[in-house]
């Protein structure tokens, strides 16, 4: 209740779209680090695949499998 989704609205309306992708990404869906870092990865993967080409043996994917393990073991 201290505006920070209408604030998020107003600059999301305000910014020059051209040559810019904005990702919608809810933290507070989450009940743990690994689906945040997941899920955040995977968000931004398909959001900058529907502009630029991406194989599926992507780059993101590689980095998830390296810091999911790393995640589990410090909680």
């Amino acid at each position: 209740g201290s505006g920070k989704t209408t604030c998020q609205r107003i600059l999301i309306n305000k910014i020059d779209k051209t040559k810019k992708i904005i990702i919608d990404f809810n933290p507070w869906n989450y009940s743990n680090h690994t689906e945040l870092i997941r899920d955040f990865f995977n968000t931004l993967e398909q959001e900058i695949s529907k502009i630029y080409y991406t194989d599926s043996d992507s780059l993101f994917a590689k980095y998830v499998e390296l810091v999911t393990p790393v995640l589990e073991n410090s909680q």
